[in-house]
């Protein structure tokens, strides 16, 4: 996803593109998985497509987010489940003094996920 420095447009081309494509076929589940920067933050009294275990403080392009998974009908699931601080964020500012968590996974059929964990840090072996 475009991050804050690219116009609101550009944003929602990539919305509009991933709706197309959830027009064409439909599956009995609906997963989508991805850097959208965007910061949910915690969840705000009513709403229901996000759990309670958001992080940090939401932003314009989390607001877009979560319009986008409301209209779809989807839940943001890496806030549905509790998890240690480490497990959490999916960036990390250069210094090293923010973290947030703007990489989300998205279902249509909560009861389908029964966990999310991030692994902020692996080793893959290559030099």
């Amino acid at each position: 996803m475009p991050t804050t420095s690219h116009k609101d447009d550009a944003v929602y081309e990539v919305y509009e593109e991933i709706n197309g494509l959830l027009n064409q076929d439909k599956a009995s589940h609906t997963i989508i998985m991805g850097d959208f920067n965007a910061k949910v933050g915690s969840q705000r009294a009513g709403e229901q497509v996000d759990g309670k275990f958001g992080i940090g403080e939401r932003n314009d392009r989390g607001d877009k987010f979560l319009d986008f998974a409301v209209n779809k009908g989807f839940r943001i699931m890496n806030t549905f489940f509790k998890k240690k601080p480490s497990r959490q964020w999916t960036w990390r500012s250069p210094i090293g003094t923010t973290k947030n968590e703007i990489d989300l996974i998205l279902s249509d059929k909560q009861h389908i996920v029964t966990g999310v964990s991030v692994l902020n840090k692996f080793n893959t072996g290559s030099a």
